[in-house]
């Protein structure tokens, strides 16, 4: 038997699991996304069938079974998988920032949007090419400003004020933490940084960034920036727009179907990470649960659609509610601050 390890904050992500998503209605054309205009934002809207994981566990010489729903895993077209989304990368990453604040209480972070002008041929025929180029570009200018600085940068294709229109930016937040453990002041001139970024996009007129700095144990402001860094954008469309999905949404948010929109640079890279968090003093931890459920199967429901031609959402009638459990069943990552080695 498989053994899952169970918990109350994210879905299941398991190889095995996410190759059987089923999305509606032609894998094909879902590579667009162009057949989900004018559908509702929710896991009902593209998929056929509600999906479960099948869990058991052994309680009081009694087998007991959960039925754990699964999304339709569109995250940047699902209200409710975008939100799932969203939950995945703060978990670990502000477990990440939160652990730094502590062994490094008086670091810095820095928070710098770099926007594309609307008049730039990058905005005006955007494709994931240009899109490489703009995380180069930033990256190599973060890396003049603050070297050996670690960075995250996330690419953002759409109006947080209106969804529906195009506006390609990056946010960056740099950390002011070295990799030899030495803290980096992280204040720069704007208009240098202007200038930089100007001559990056070979420009001639004004650019425009907008630039924020703090300490890193602030956490509350730490928890905003990542939230508002990291958020997906159908949180945006539904809270601004609140309707079928358009074609202007979709048409800004295609291209990043599939693209490495969120970038980690520097020591806190996948390779890079873990090591120099254990010179910091910092181990990475998994959570263990008290309880571990066995994976039995994925059990597929199907329904008929309403007179609207959406999926409807009834399987509270065919599951009792006590065996169902919220979206669930990954492994949770913190890290525990000790003291550095010698």
């Amino acid at each position: 038997m498989k053994t899952l390890e169970v918990h109350n904050a994210e879905r299941c992500n398991t190889n095995n699991l996410r190759d059987n998503r089923v999305v509606d209605p032609n894998p094909k054309k879902y590579k667009t996304w162009f057949s989900a205009v004018g559908k509702s934002p929710n896991c009902a809207s593209f998929q056929y069938n509600k999906r479960f994981i099948k869990l058991e566990v052994e309680k009081d010489e009694f087998l007991e079974y959960k039925y754990i729903p699964l999304g339709c895993g569109n995250s940047l077209i699902c209200e409710e998988c975008g939100k799932i989304s969203l939950y995945k990368k703060l978990s670990r990453t502000f477990s990440l920032t939160t652990a730094l604040s502590i062994r490094f209480p008086e670091s810095e972070i820095a928070s710098i949007v770099f926007t594309v002008p609307h008049n730039h041929k990058i905005h005006n025929f955007p494709s994931r090419k240009y899109f490489d180029i703009l995380f180069s570009h930033v990256h190599k200018i973060l890396n003049t400003i603050f070297p050996d600085c670690p960075h995250l940068l996330v690419l953002h294709t759409w109006s947080s004020k209106d969804p529906n229109d195009k506006h390609i930016h990056i946010h960056s937040l740099i950390f002011g933490i070295r990799e030899s453990g030495k803290l980096q002041h992280l204040f720069y001139p704007a208009h240098q940084i202007n200038k930089l970024w100007q001559d990056a996009l070979d420009y001639p007129y004004q650019t425009n960034i907008h630039i924020k700095y703090w300490h890193l144990k602030n956490r509350p402001k730490t928890s905003h920036a990542l939230k508002y860094t990291l958020r997906s954008p159908i949180g945006d469309f539904v809270k601004k727009i609140n309707s079928v999905l358009t074609i202007d949404y979709i048409c800004n948010i295609n291209l990043l179907v599939g693209f490495q929109r969120i970038r980690w640079f520097g020591w806190m890279c996948n390779t890079k990470m873990k090591k120099t968090l254990a010179q910091f003093g910092i181990i990475q931890k998994v959570t263990v649960p008290q309880i571990k459920y066995r994976f039995i199967s994925i059990v597929n429901v199907a329904f008929t659609k309403n007179s609207d031609g959406y999926v409807t959402e009834d399987y509270e009638y065919i599951f009792d509610k006590d065996i169902l459990s919220p979206y669930a069943i990954i492994k949770l990552y913190f890290y525990e601050v000790h003291a550095p080695p010698n």
